[in-house]
């Protein structure tokens, strides 16, 4: 029987693959209508084809906005519940995606005697020190390490109220659900990890990187694409790259609030000859990028606990483009690659950085071709829609 989910999103859709991929799967059975913020008018027809009514709403950062944002966020968006009732629906289902939605969707649960399905997509409480400065020092030290204090005793206390009300929790890892039941009172949890889906072929022509450059045929060429964010060890890459030798060239796709200082860096460093530059592109044309390179790079700085037990997007899309990767020496990281031999773990030191990058670059490429394929064919989406699928079934 189709059921009718109302999701509630604190963020534009256009870039949030995991929430594109759910809705375009539940749309298959289901009807899906999505509430979120800072849209686009064209998301519709560019994502779904017309098939998900969609509520945009615009959300700005006005100075009362920003105070609830670090103080009790757990309340920012609850015009959710007012735009929700305002629509006029009943719905079988409120799915509420990370912490900053959960309170909205279990009121609006009650309201319309619904089911409340709750998809945690990290630990949020442990991600805030993440929005603050990480090396501050006196004063703001203090006011921002009692921010963040308060900001996670704040999350903790709502979550641990409302999880005993979750008809369904979902997460992306067995990190992830084994940290949420040791903690909370769980009806039901389940793992939908975030994986790329099966592509038959690249669409684009894989991009050829030595002619685009006039770099030479022995050329070792690494990938990072990604978010350039604090956490994903992007100055620690750039200083590695120092200590390798000049046949390996760098090239990073992407964009974030690390660019400039990056670009700058590679600037003063003069190493703008072997590190390469890119703007984020196109989802589509993502793999073409990605399969052009020797081998790819995914680091990750654990200094929170979501980070600690976070599954790295971008590792699988290594894996989907058939390169092996050099990646942090992680919980997540570790059940990869203890079944699938498909690169080296590194600790996070340039210096350990450059020795995994120089051991994979000296293994035929061919040795990790099988256990790459293997990976593949188990981390996809498709592997997935069972099991979600299920969460409506019921």
């Amino acid at each position: 029987m189709m059921k009718r989910v109302a999701m509630l999103l604190n963020g534009p859709i256009q870039n949030d693959y995991r929430v594109i991929k759910i809705i375009e799967t539940l749309i298959q059975k289901h009807s899906v209508h999505l509430f979120y913020i800072n849209g686009n008018p064209n998301d519709d027809h560019q994502l779904f084809n017309g098939r998900v009514t969609l509520s945009s709403y615009t959300h700005q950062a006005s100075n009362w906005v920003k105070i609830i944002r670090h103080s009790l966020f757990c309340y920012e968006f609850s015009f959710f519940e007012k735009r929700v009732m305002e629509s006029g629906q009943h719905f079988d289902f409120i799915w509420a995606n990370d912490l900053p939605t959960l309170n909205p969707a279990y009121n609006l649960s009650k309201t319309l005697k619904c089911k409340l399905i709750y998809d945690s997509h990290e630990i949020y409480t442990e991600t805030i020190n993440q929005f603050f400065p990480r090396h501050s020092t006196g004063l703001k030290k203090f006011i921002f390490q009692s921010m963040i204090s308060f900001m996670r005793k704040h999350g903790a206390t709502v979550e641990h109220r409302i999880f005993p009300k979750i008809d369904v929790f979902l997460t992306v890892n067995e990190s992830l659900l084994n940290y949420f039941k040791e903690r909370n009172d769980l009806r039901r949890g389940l793992v939908i990890m975030n994986l790329p889906k099966l592509v038959p072929s690249i669409t684009f022509d894989r991009i050829d990187f030595r002619k685009k450059h006039g770099w030479s045929p022995s050329t070792c060429i690494v990938i990072y694409q990604g978010q350039l964010n604090e956490g994903r060890g992007l100055f620690m890459l750039l200083e590695s790259m120092k200590l390798l030798p000049t046949e390996f060239k760098l090239v990073v796709v992407g964009n974030g609030s690390l660019g400039k200082e990056l670009n700058d860096w590679t600037i003063r460093n003069r190493l703008t000859e072997r590190i390469e530059f890119i703007d984020t592109v196109p989802l589509n044309e993502l793999s073409a990028y990605t399969s052009g390179a020797d081998l790819g790079i995914n680091l990750l700085e654990t200094f929170n606990l979501s980070k600690e037990y976070a599954s790295p997007n971008k590792l699988f899309e290594y894996i989907h483009a058939v390169i092996p990767v050099v990646a942090s020496d992680t919980i997540e990281n570790q059940r990869v690659f203890s079944s699938f031999p498909i690169g080296k773990l590194t600790k996070n030191h340039p210096r350990e950085i450059a020795a995994a990058i120089i051991h994979v670059a000296n293994e035929e490429r061919s040795s990790f071709t099988d256990a790459l394929a293997q990976a593949k064919s188990h981390y996809h989406w498709e592997n997935q829609v069972e099991l979600l699928n299920s969460v409506l079934d019921e």
